[in-house]
């Protein structure tokens, strides 16, 4: 069995190594959180190794902290003019 590293799980909020369910080649692995079950992958942000949710049609390209970070003021919120900083 192999796991990803260490990071939160979109579900349980739980630091977690996940599991590979199934590996693939040029996507992102599949991989399942060890605690809750839930079908997780890792987040698209380079140098972070959190976890985005997986869907049973659509899955997160990022993480909860990175969507907020980027929408909630981020690169979208600045654009809006809705800038938290």
């Amino acid at each position: 069995m192999s796991y990803k590293p260490l990071g939160k799980c979109p579900f349980c909020k739980e630091n977690v190594r996940a599991i590979i369910f199934e590996e693939n080649f040029f996507r992102r692995d599949q991989c399942k959180c060890p605690d809750c079950h839930g079908v997780i992958y890792v987040c698209r942000t380079p140098g972070c190794d959190h976890y985005a949710r997986g869907g049973e049609y659509y899955d997160d390209e990022l993480c909860p902290d990175c969507t907020k970070r980027f929408l909630g003021g981020g690169i979208i919120g600045g654009i809006t003019g809705s800038d938290t900083k």
